[in-house]
């Protein structure tokens, strides 16, 4: 089993069903039913792009990467990429079924990844990438919520988006400061390396500290419903989840639990539908 997980975290195949299950999630506690196509080529989206990015990390240098998801892109990468040519292909085919609005919304999320990859293609030291992926994860999961919402952003929608965003960035910046060391000996780029670890971890406060702000309103802004009030204490629970990999890192990186816990967050809003 631990074997099994290790496989699944390398091939970044949590995070993809995490954002899946999310944006489900999200788009049913809006009043939202989803074709099954937005769930499918949102998840083959994001496996494209976390594959492709740890595959452009693991041949930034001539030595093998100390990481280990990087050395197993580095030592599979011939069937990783033949991986991702068939999902790139099966994905344009998934496209096809997408609304007419969703597609759109699709279209412009695309040319904002080709942005990014151009990015860290001709600035190999590109410090903010956490900020850029942040992004992009937060617009993928709502990019069918709210484009099946004739395209209005309601206030609990921009609460929620905040707070997705918010989550997936302090999950970033976590892991780059796990793997501190691990970054600087492979030469990859990370905000931890530009910003140093004393600076990284007041700016975590401050993020901390704006994403609970952001809560607590919501609870207030929600109403005092049951299934409001479960949702957001949901999403507190995920804050409270990344708080504690900061505060007992030696425990949490053991393992790398940190990246099974820090990704298993985005599966917690999914207990909302069992109430």
């Amino acid at each position: 089993m631990a074997l099994l997980l290790r496989y699944i975290r390398f091939l970044s195949l949590d995070i993809a069903l995490g954002a899946v299950v999310l944006s489900i999630v999200i788009a049913k506690f809006i009043g939202i039913d989803m074709p099954f196509s937005i769930s499918l080529c949102l998840g083959i989206a994001i496996w494209i792009i976390y594959t492709l990015d740890h595959l452009i990390d693991a041949f930034k240098s001539d030595t093998a990467p100390t990481i280990e998801r990087h050395l197993f892109h580095r030592q599979h990468s011939r069937l990783l990429i033949v991986a991702l040519l068939v999902m790139i292909v099966g994905g344009l085919y998934i496209v096809l079924s997408l609304p007419a609005i969703t597609f759109m919304y699709g279209i412009t999320l695309t040319m904002l990844v080709l942005v990014y990859f151009g990015i860290i293609y001709f600035f190999k030291r590109f410090y903010f990438k956490e900020l850029f992926v942040a992004v992009v994860y937060a617009l993928g999961v709502f990019v069918g919520p709210v484009s099946l919402n004739n395209g209005q952003i309601a206030p609990i929608i921009a609460m929620l988006f905040l707070q997705t965003f918010l989550l997936a960035l302090i999950n970033l910046i976590l892991f780059s400061s796990f793997e501190y060391d691990q970054d600087k000996k492979d030469k990859n780029s990370s905000i931890v390396l530009k910003l140093g670890q004393e600076r990284i971890s007041q700016l975590l406060k401050i993020l901390f500290s704006v994403l609970l702000i952001i809560q607590l309103y919501s609870i207030v802004d929600f109403g005092l419903d049951f299934k409001m009030i479960a949702f957001n204490l949901l999403f507190i629970s995920m804050t409270l989840v990344l708080w504690s990999l900061q505060t007992w890192p030696a425990f949490f990186s053991i393992n790398e639990r940190y990246r099974t816990i820090g990704d298993g967050i985005f599966f917690i809003p999914a207990l909302w539908m069992l109430l």
